[in-house]
């Protein structure tokens, strides 16, 4: 199985995201937090059914909650870029993105 490593922003949305649920119910994070390990976990088996997007990026949507794991990956890691907010301007993404 791959490495998987994040960017400092990948982290610092993660991080944000899960405080930001805690805040609006204690133990809301947590399970924020679990969506998205399922969802890394996924990405770690079969880095390549994630949804292509601007290459070399993909995509994977948390379950239950409305974000999307941006990544790219070659045969020894993962590299996640971006966690973010579905509800948020797609073209911020891709601003960060071509950015990384």
């Amino acid at each position: 199985m791959r490495d998987l490593t994040f960017t400092a922003g990948a982290l610092d949305d993660a991080i944000a995201a899960r405080c930001w649920y805690e805040s609006k119910r204690e133990g809301l994070g947590a399970e924020f937090e679990n969506a998205l390990e399922a969802a890394l976990g996924r990405i770690r088996r079969s880095p390549e059914a994630g949804k292509p997007i601007d290459p070399p990026f993909r995509r994977v949507a948390l379950r239950r909650f409305p974000y999307e794991v941006f990544y790219e990956f070659d045969p020894q890691r993962v590299l996640v870029v971006l966690v973010f907010h579905t509800a948020r301007n797609p073209a911020s993404a891709l601003a960060r993105l071509q950015g990384h």
